[in-house]
């Protein structure tokens, strides 16, 4: 399950290839900010919420299918060129080796190309390639030629170039929006070529045809002891949703380019040199690390361990990519900024895999995405009412706020992504003690979802609170009745808005948490997932073909018993405190041999799960799973961007697995849980202001 160390050689501190490459290694190479991602040598880099819209067609309509789509597009590069020496282009010369190295303490990818000219001589091309953590807008490439033969002259040309992308697999559904089909031209040229190019700056601005978003990028060239040195700079507006009497939303997006031309201007003319990007940039991850790293001691130590604590490093610099520089935007999408997965929209994955980590490290950016979700209200206000409820229902999958998903079984359906923001609130607020945060924004949040959940349930004949045609986490169950998991957040997110509700609101919302259905089977012994999920098939243990999404119909997986991803299991991580350990183990022994993990969210939350039930095998060969799922490219789509809820579950694994902690009680708690073969586990925690380190060696750690 391991990455292939005759490709990628292991390095505590850095990912390194040799050979040419190919679209996962753009992925596992790529360097972000949270605000700019660049793809190195793809051609592909992006602008946090810049994204194009297509209408979506159904074969058959209904009334509040979502209709208009949402793609993160491309923005121009500047990191292409193409590179001559004596008149040769190099590219066209034959390859002899290259290596790529991902420094995750200079916060920088370097490629090393060694070409073979005609005559038989070798020429050294290095590129780089870096995002600055510091800035938002702001890139760097450099790129220097060694080994000229004497009285030949380089030439290093490149401009800015709109991406044209290839056809994409469109039987896959996990890339089903890309890439919209035809028409792949999508950005028009505002101004004329040239026309911005002054004083050593080359400038353009490009607006998305539909969406009327509009971005300027631009660079500045620099020559530095024979090498280039070009500084790049991309600037946008964030839309702003805006309510509308009646319930209406008006998505703010059109706009103009000079002041957006001006700000690129500004950020190029007083640019750092390259020299002062890096230290920068270098600095800034001395920070990082010191309040992020996790450090895993293995008692046979060797290769074996560096190579693990090099696969966690390459997680955590993910989640520091993903977060460092969220700009006005805020929202984090499922592939970060490395690729156009998932079409660049946010998920639940934001809330409940990547926050807990930036609430325990870096607070002040977790507040960013939670206040990107209170920008989204008026959205998800009109998203509710759309669907007849009260409160506000944010969308299952967005990058402007507005529903984007076309499959409402699996998508809208899933209304638990209300108690998964709900619960990412009261988390943070657990930990922080941000009472400003909730003043302003915070308890808004909690009480418009918690204003959804009294609206969508309702009192049975049993006398018990249900709530009714939902999707839970799992996607091989869609529209379900009392969902185990949905139940149990909504009853936790009912409880969690109650100081900030109105009287009357709060006994309705204390007395249905009370009196919330929460499905247990007493003759099989366990929570059941749903109202029917325990009476149907099993699934066939002769197939094994996976994921089963691809070579099954979706009727046939929803008659079955078999579960995509972690439900019933994942209550029992976050709501730990609410549950028995003998129920924990009950359920987690049914669940997890059902469980088919064909979603990168399942692995990280069963071994957490396994970790503390008991089960430390199960646990490190599920961690392992999540830990390597893009570095050995499990999935087999890595190519399409990283998996970064795989990336936050890999920390919360080692961090609330083996480590043990918990905070879903209201205080933060840790009881270790070391696997075989682990000597010690260190890690830091932010808890009310303090940096609080932790070292559990295994015999003071339940083994």
């Amino acid at each position: 399950m391991s990455v292939d160390r005759s490709r990628f050689p292991a390095d505590e501190w850095a990912l390194i290839e040799h050979g040419a490459g190919d679209e996962l290694s753009q992925t596992l190479f790529a360097v972000a900010n949270g605000t700019v991602g660049l793809r190195p040598g793809s051609g592909q880099a992006f602008v946090n919420g810049f994204h194009e819209t297509f209408r979506i067609h159904h074969a058959e309509t209904a009334y509040g299918l979502a209709r208009v789509g949402q793609v993160i597009w491309p923005v121009p590069d500047a990191t292409v060129f193409q590179v001559r020496c004596g008149g040769l282009d190099l590219g066209e010369c034959p390859l002899v080796s290259r290596v790529r190295r991902l420094d995750f303490r200079l916060g920088e990818t370097v490629q090393t190309d060694v070409r073979q000219l005609p005559d038989g001589a070798h020429v050294t091309v290095v590129q780089t390639w870096l995002v600055s953590l510091a800035r938002p807008g702001m890139a760097l490439t450099t790129v220097a030629v060694t080994g000229v033969p004497a009285g030949a002259a380089v030439a290093i040309e490149g401009e800015l170039r709109p991406y044209q992308p290839a056809e994409g697999a469109a039987d896959d559904p996990r890339r089903a929006d890309l890439p919209l089909g035809g028409g792949l031209d999508r950005l028009d040229r505002l101004d004329r070529p040239g026309e911005a190019g002054t004083g050593g700056i080359t400038m353009g601005a490009y607006r998305c045809r539909n969406s009327r978003l509009t971005v300027a990028a631009g660079y500045l060239d620099r020559v530095s002891e024979g090498a280039l040195e070009r500084v790049i700079a991309y600037a946008t507006t964030p839309f702003e949703p805006v309510g509308l009497p009646g319930g209406g939303l008006d998505v703010v997006t059109d706009q103009h380019p000079a002041p957006l031309l001006a700000a690129c201007r500004a950020e190029l003319a007083g640019a750092p040199s390259a020299a002062e990007l890096r230290d920068e940039q270098a600095a800034w991850l001395v920070g990082f690390w010191d309040r992020a790293d996790v450090r895993v001691q293995l008692e046979a130590g060797g290769q074996a361990q560096v190579g693990l604590q090099q696969a966690i490093r390459w997680e955590l610099f993910q989640l520091a990519q993903a977060g460092a520089q969220l700009g006005g935007f805020g929202g984090i999408p499922a592939k970060g900024l490395s690729g156009w997965g998932y079409s660049g929209h946010c998920f639940w994955d934001q809330e409940l895999y990547i926050l807990p980590f930036l609430i325990y490290t870096d607070p002040a950016r977790a507040r960013q995405v939670l206040e990107f979700r209170h920008r989204m209200l008026p959205a998800a206000r009109a998203r509710a009412a759309e669907l007849e409820l009260r409160g506000a229902l944010y969308p299952w999958r967005t990058i402007n706020g507005e529903e984007a998903s076309a499959y409402f079984p699996a998508g809208t359906a899933q209304y638990h992504i209300d108690a998964g923001v709900a619960y990412a609130v009261q988390q943070y607020y657990t930990v922080t003690g941000d009472a400003e945060f909730m003043a302003q924004a915070g308890g808004e949040i909690l009480v418009e979802t918690a204003r959804m959940w009294a609206d969508l349930g309702f009192w049975g004949d049993d006398g018990l609170f249900h709530i009714h045609t939902v999707t839970g986490p799992d996607e091989y169950s869609a529209i379900v009745d009392d969902n185990f998991y949905t139940n149990a957040m909504a009853r936790h997110n009912l409880l969690a808005a109650a100081p900030w509700g109105t009287e009357a609101e709060v006994a309705e919302w204390r007395s249905m948490a009370a009196g919330m259905y929460l499905g247990y089977d007493a003759v099989v012994g366990v929570h059941a997932q749903d109202s029917q999920f325990l009476r149907r098939e099993p699934w066939p243990a002769a197939d094994t073909r996976r994921p089963l999404l691809l070579h099954h119909h979706p009727l046939v997986i929803y008659r079955h018993q078999v579960v995509k991803q972690a439900d019933v299991v994942l209550a029992l991580h976050l709501l730990g405190h609410e549950f028995s350990l003998a129920d924990k183990r009950a359920d987690f022994d049914y669940y997890d041999p059902l469980t088919t993990g064909d979603s990168t969210l399942s692995a990280a939350t069963q071994a957490i799960v396994a970790a503390e039930v008991g089960r430390s095998q199960s646990a490190l060969e599920h961690f392992a799973e999540a830990l390597f799922v893009d570095l050995a490219d499990r999935h087999g789509n890595t190519a399409d961007g990283v998996h970064l809820a795989s990336a936050g579950g890999v920390w919360l694994a080692l961090v609330a697995g083996f480590g043990g902690l918990r905070d879903g009680g209201g205080e933060v708690v840790l009881e270790p849980h070391l696997p075989p073969g682990w000597a010690a586990l260190e890690f830091s925690l932010q808890v009310g202001g303090e940096l609080r380190r932790y070292c559990f060696k295994a015999e003071a750690a339940g083994r």
